[in-house]
């Protein structure tokens, strides 16, 4: 199972919350109603485009695609989500509605920028849970260090609104706008988040340094990780773009990842991404698969305990030294 966990599909920029100052002459001021954000949609270029891709995906032989709707100065007051249908975006290309074989698992997904002098970090709680559940996946893209350490030290412990999908831009930068501690990375990825790498910032973009970023990023990123932790997408807005999962493997050599370790990202360890993913909507519940004990075993084992009291009380003395025996006089 091969999978690309982040397809571009919605991109929405929100105004960023601004503090009201007090008019000192009017303390009686009447609050200003905030304007209600029209609702994203998929107008017919994209979806077009979307399907180009989710069927190049196909064709290249991956078996799960993730649609990402990214957010800028996220609000969960006023975010609203673009699959609100139940169903795949595309009903004949999705594993579960089609019986045609040339399909794939499709899954929606909401990356949140957090933005070092936002209120994105605080707006991802408890309060946001009813709009989290909506999505498979949810991922973060910090953007400078307060944010960075904050994802990784506060955002991915298990809880309603864990986070699982640290999404690092690793091509737009020649030096990463944070540092990579291995204590820091190593808490995120004990508590379930991987980290994405993804190379459709040296395709898409225009920068002629962008490859030579990211293959220096990402091997940073390597020798803090040993290759732990990691998964590789796609990020790209072109279907010309989307590689094959052998040219990732090979990629991934190019930047020091042992061949196996590197198909563990994208088989294994998506696959664990989105099983953490639905372990949110269960939070507090089951944790393990239960183990049934029926009463005749049960009985079985009590009768067998009792026998074997009842002959270490009957067993002779059968120790290596022997009570000594008294000499006649």
């Amino acid at each position: 199972m091969y999978a690309d966990l982040n397809l571009p599909a919605v991109y929405t920029h929100n105004e960023p919350l601004r503090k009201e100052k007090k008019n000192k002459a009017n303390k009686t001021s009447a609050a200003s109603t905030p304007s209600t954000p029209t609702a994203p949609t998929i107008d017919t270029t994209q979806l077009k485009s979307l399907e180009s891709r989710t069927r190049t995906l196909i064709h290249l032989g991956y078996s799960v695609a993730g649609y990402d709707h990214y957010v800028k100065n996220f609000t969960h007051s006023n975010h609203n989500n673009p699959f609100t249908n139940s169903q795949p975006l595309f009903p004949g290309l999705d594993t579960r509605s089609s019986h045609n074989p040339r399909t794939l698992i499709q899954l929606s997904r909401l990356t949140v920028e957090l933005d070092e002098a936002g209120d994105a970090t605080k707006q991802l709680g408890q309060g946001a849970v009813g709009v989290l559940n909506a999505y498979d996946l949810l991922a973060v893209k910090p953007t400078g260090p307060i944010t960075f350490n904050h994802a990784c030290l506060n955002m991915c412990t298990p809880s309603p609104f864990a986070v699982h999908i640290i999404q690092l831009d690793l091509a737009a930068h020649s030096r990463l706008p944070f540092f990579l501690k291995r204590s820091t990375l190593g808490k995120a990825i004990a508590d379930g988040a991987f980290f994405e790498v993804c190379y459709g910032g040296a395709l898409d973009g225009g920068d002629d340094y962008a490859r030579r970023n990211l293959i220096a990023n990402v091997k940073e990123l390597l020798r803090v990780t040993s290759g732990k932790g990691i998964i590789f997408s796609s990020c790209v807005s072109n279907a010309l773009h989307l590689r094959s999962p052998g040219d990732i493997i090979n990629l991934a050599t190019v930047f020091g990842m042992n061949q196996s370790v590197a198909k563990k990202t994208l088989t294994d360890n998506p696959k664990t991404v989105i099983n953490n993913s639905n372990s949110r909507r269960l939070f507090k519940g089951i944790l393990s698969d239960p183990i049934i004990h029926h009463p005749s075993n049960s009985a079985k084992r009590a009768s067998d305990s009792t026998d074997i009291i009842d002959n270490s009380n009957n067993t002779p003395n059968t120790s290596k030294n022997p009570p000594k025996k008294k000499k006649q006089v």
